[in-house]
């Protein structure tokens, strides 16, 4: 029986050897590994990259509200400059490219196809 005993745990020693050999490489180097791991990096250093450009955008935008509640003149160059906003005595100059025109176009159907044949026939008869 010791025999037996023997026989055995070597098989369960040899069935966990192979499965480890065949198992842990492909977690460490399968989807889920090494791969996985470096694509989550990325991932994370462009997040934190964007956060940092965030922060810069609401620092920003933190700046302008301070500045727009304590500066009168900072809310009429606003008023002026973004929202197009004159007062009652200034002089606008619009310096803006006119409108194109537009050219009307014939469309052509059978009707006018038709009939400039008809007169293209009359005149090489004359």
């Amino acid at each position: 029986m010791l025999d037996w005993a023997r026989w055995l745990l070597r098989l369960a020693f040899a069935f966990a050897l192979a499965v480890g050999l065949g198992y842990l490489p492909y977690r460490a180097w399968g989807p889920a590994g090494v791969g996985r791991a470096a694509r989550l990096d990325r991932q994370l250093d462009e997040l934190r990259r964007g956060n940092r450009e965030l922060r810069h955008d609401s620092l920003k935008l933190r700046r302008e509200i301070a500045r727009l509640k304590s500066n009168r003149r900072a809310i009429e160059h606003a008023a002026r400059d973004e929202l197009g906003l004159v007062r009652p005595n200034d002089i606008v100059f619009d310096f803006s490219p006119p409108p194109a025109r537009r050219v009307a176009s014939r469309s052509i159907d059978s009707r006018n196809v038709a009939s400039s044949a008809d007169s293209a026939a009359a005149r090489a008869r004359r």
